[in-house]
Order: C-alpha cells, then structure tokens, then sequence
C-alpha cells in the first residue's frame, strides 16, 4: 500500500501577485463544498513525478512529486507544492530494433 505523500514544500501564494487562490481550488470549489471531492483533497493542474532512487532495480521507488497550477489572478504558471512518496514505476518498453519482414 502507498505510504501518504510528505510535504517538502509548499507555496501558498503567488510569488508574481500574492493571491492564494489557483484555477484548480476555483474550479473544485464547488465539489469540496457539495462534498463529490474530499475538502482536504490536493488539486493542481499538472505533476511532474522525479524518481529518487533507481527505478531499474525495485518496482516501488521514492519519488519526488511536483504540483504545478495558475495563479487565479494574474494567470502566471507556479509550483504549488512538492511531496516525497512512494511511487510504483512504469517501465517503458524499449524498442527491439527488430522489425517483422
């Protein structure tokens, strides 16, 4: 079972307006309030998962896990947070070089 995510950091307002509003909280608002999304739940639109170890040799690995959103103000792109977690690694199939005649 995955162990619930660390908090490293956490960026709570916008470095370029000071708002702490972002699209995703706007957008999920209404989900929290009318309880369809768990009102602690995490939104961001976009994650960028970074191993922390070799993902060659286990099939779970730490990760680092970067959130990314957009101030609901000024519009510029941010982090809004990043978790240590544990995360099961998808392995891409490397191409054989063998190609059927």
């Amino acid at each position: 079972m995955p162990e619930k995510p660390r908090v490293i950091a956490e960026f709570e307002e916008c470095w370029n307006c000071h708002c702490t509003e972002t699209l995703t909280q706007r957008a999920t608002k209404d989900l929290k309030e009318a309880g369809r999304l768990p009102k602690e739940a995490f939104t961001s639109l976009s994650k960028q998962i970074v191993p922390l170890t070799d993902p060659r040799v286990a099939l779970s690995v730490e990760t680092l896990l970067v959130h990314y959103d957009v101030c609901a103000n000024c519009g510029i792109s941010r982090c809004t947070r990043a978790d240590r977690t544990t995360g099961m690694v998808q392995m891409k199939q490397q191409p054989s070089g063998f190609s059927p005649s």
